[in-house]
């Protein structure tokens, strides 16, 4: 309860929310048209109508006309708005497309465009995935229900946190951030918890500040800090104040399994030599992924875009 306005964030999400659901956030900027489709169809193609996943919302953020070439975002919209035109459809059930699609112009990054999708959440649980994941086990979301069922708040795969302490030898010095590769959570749970997943990279001017302290916080992520006049800047990466409050509030995330899912790595800033040496390394899976279209309503939706891109 609250003293003045009767009930919290916490207890009113958890009033207005689906029981039992899950949405799915994909954000997606300069990745290959080819990779956002193929996590989005991987999805439906694994996952039964009526089951776990409630609704999916896709967000394309980028360039727009006046700051630079929006060809790739203007493919992805024409391909999320052809697809939300169709049925989801398992095989043995079918119901209008759970699809959302939110396009953010311009100088918006990865964390900006999850946190503008979250205010459109309606279900008990939420997802982030990054748009270069595929899933590869047939009902992976119920898998995950189980965790959810068993007691989690979060779940995402090992390594749980990424610590980029080594930076600071180039003046930088990186926090540690949970792995927001393909991450699970309570939705009630997070909104009380009043965090975000914004992400900051700022310059840092000195000034008194408790480095013992900080240290002793922080032990058990990296080794202490001893010359921290050769910190210039410090970069919080997405997930590193969600890290923070988690950890304050006692919670500990569980494993999503490595084996309902492949992560192409990195493709959305790495050139197009090094994702389609990835492609070629991974050929099974990618094929994988592509039989298990035949004979689906997306089949021919995906082959008509491949081309394009092609």
């Amino acid at each position: 309860m609250h003293p003045h306005m009767i009930l919290n964030e916490k207890e009113l999400t958890s009033l207005k929310v689906v029981p039992g659901k899950l949405t799915l956030i994909i954000t997606t900027n300069q990745a290959r048209l080819l990779l956002l489709m193929t996590s989005i169809l991987s999805v439906l193609a694994n996952t039964r109508v009526g089951g776990f996943l409630e609704h999916i919302i896709v967000v394309i953020n980028g360039a727009d006309p006046r700051t630079g070439d929006c060809t790739l975002q203007d493919q992805k919209q024409k391909f999320v708005e052809e697809l939300r035109s169709m049925s989801w459809d398992d095989g043995e059930s079918s119901r209008d497309m759970p699809l959302t699609l939110i396009r953010v112009w311009s100088r918006v990054g990865h964390a900006e465009s999850l946190e503008m999708a979250i205010p459109w959440i309606h279900t008990e649980y939420y997802g982030t995935m990054h748009d270069d994941v595929v899933i590869t086990k047939l009902d992976c979301f119920e898998t995950i229900k189980e965790l959810f069922q068993s007691g989690a708040v979060i779940a995402t795969p090992l390594p749980f946190i990424f610590v980029n302490y080594p930076e600071i030898e180039h003046g930088k010095f990186g926090f540690p951030h949970l792995n927001t590769v393909f991450c699970c959570c309570h939705t009630a749970t997070m909104t009380g918890l009043r965090a975000r997943w914004t992400g900051y990279s700022v310059p840092l001017e000195h000034q008194p500040f408790d480095w013992e302290e900080f240290n002793r916080y922080n032990t058990n992520h990296f080794p202490p800090i001893t010359e921290p006049e050769k910190i210039a800047k410090i970069s919080q990466d997405i997930g590193a104040w969600m890290l923070y409050y988690l950890e304050q509030a006692g919670i500990v995330p569980v494993e999503i399994p490595s084996n309902l899912f492949f992560h192409v790595l990195a493709a959305s800033w790495r050139n197009k030599d090094h994702v389609s040496s990835i492609l070629a390394k991974n050929e099974k899976v990618f094929t994988g992924f592509e039989q298990s279209l035949k004979d689906t309503p997306y089949e021919s939706l995906y082959q008509k875009y491949k081309m394009i891109e092609s």
